[in-house]
């Protein structure tokens, strides 16, 4: 979050069944949408995160990409 970080917010969404929670760090760009990619949201997390580190990493930070997805029975 910071080390300077003086307040911090809590959001609460509904959970989609299909849907994926996609966190990154600063070290990643803002600028990718998802349905650029089409089908890529079925994809495994693994290659979610890896493709939006291929494509819109910063490259001179850091660069962290969380996806989490409900697991499928």
């Amino acid at each position: 979050i910071g080390h300077a970080a003086r307040n911090f917010r809590s959001l609460d969404y509904p959970w989609i069944t299909d849907g994926a929670l996609i966190l990154h760090s600063d070290g990643l760009g803002t600028s990718w949408q998802i349905e650029r990619y089409p089908g890529l949201i079925d994809r495994a997390s693994g290659v979610i995160a890896g493709l939006l580190y291929r494509d819109f990493r910063r490259g001179r930070d850091d660069c962290l990409v969380v996806v989490a997805k409900r697991a499928q029975p």
